[in-house]
């Protein structure tokens, strides 16, 4: 979850560069720990970005955006702990089946 509000900001960041006029734009920051509510909120950011045709072509704001997405789509796919959704399967190895 902190990988996605550090890549935020830098974004963030990234367009206050060359237009400070988006921060106007943006979707309130979050303050949910939660990381559905951080996804969320990374996605609404890429959307107002992605709608300005000059400030998404910008090299850095582009290479920043592309982060983000990547690391939005990574969070949807692997969540955090999604490992101990199903702790029944964990089992330890004992040398051998029925032992």
């Amino acid at each position: 979850m902190e990988i996605l509000a550090d890549r935020s900001r830098k974004l963030r960041k990234a367009v206050y560069k060359v237009d400070e006029t988006m921060k106007e734009k943006f979707p309130a920051k979050t303050s949910s720990e939660a990381i559905e509510d951080q996804v969320d909120y990374c996605q609404q950011l890429i959307q107002v970005i992605e709608k300005d045709p000059v400030c998404s072509e910008i090299p850095k704001v582009k290479e920043s955006l592309n982060r983000l997405k990547e690391t939005c789509i990574c969070q949807l796919k692997n969540p955090p702990c999604s490992h101990l959704k199903f702790p029944h399967l964990i089992y330890s190895f004992n040398g051998g089946m029925g032992q």
